[in-house]
């Protein structure tokens, strides 16, 4: 798993992607722009990227800790399911410390589903 690390590409992400929202977390996701500044080999190109985030609304440190890795946790499982020309945002929200995994990693696999069909139609009118 190849993660975001830069806030720069955190952000690109929160203002020109998508993003699905579920009680247990928020998933933006954009396709990912070539930009010369950034030096990937040839197999990081095709590996879709994620970043995790969680802000002191989750809680306290522990509770953020716990949050992402929860969420490093469910990429892990779904990671081969997803487009793989994508960038993805993970953010825990307060319940995700105590939601049900199972439920978390449907709610994760069902945007992982549905986002790539979102960014293919920005835009577009129908």
């Amino acid at each position: 798993m190849i993660t975001l690390k830069k806030r720069v590409e955190f952000v690109r992400i929160a203002k020109q992607g998508q993003k699905w929202v579920s009680p247990g977390l928020i998933v933006q996701a954009m396709r990912r722009p070539v930009l010369r500044s950034e030096s990937l080999s040839d197999d990081e190109e095709n590996i879709a990227r994620f970043g995790f985030t969680a802000s002191k609304k989750v809680g306290n440190a522990i509770a953020r800790n716990k949050a992402k890795r929860r969420l490093r946790s469910l990429v892990r499982e779904l990671e081969a399911n997803v487009d793989q020309s994508l960038d993805f945002v993970l953010v825990a929200r307060h319940s995700t410390v105590d939601y049900d995994f199972a439920k978390l990693t449907s709610e994760t696999e069902r945007a992982f589903k549905k986002l790539p069909g979102l960014i293919a139609t920005k835009g577009k009118r129908k």
